[in-house]
């Protein structure tokens, strides 16, 4: 990289930086929207899964035991 190209980036960084602030000025953002919550009842959500674990996952003792039969 040369000092032609920082000089150039480091341009338009302040540019970039200087629209931002200026769209910010103008027209800022909206608020985030509020955290959703859970049901007040305590119910569970029935769409929502639990992580499971794969079936195709190694465990350390596979591991071992393939590396043994390796050696």
């Amino acid at each position: 990289m040369t000092d032609e190209d920082k000089v150039g980036d480091r341009e338009a960084l302040e540019k970039l930086t200087s629209m931002i602030e200026e769209r910010l000025k103008t027209k800022p953002l909206p608020p985030p929207p509020p955290p959703s919550q859970a049901p007040a009842d305590g119910s569970v959500n029935p769409n929502s899964e639990l992580p499971s674990k794969s079936r195709d996952v190694n465990t350390d003792a596979d591991i071992m035991r393939s590396r043994e039969c390796l050696q």
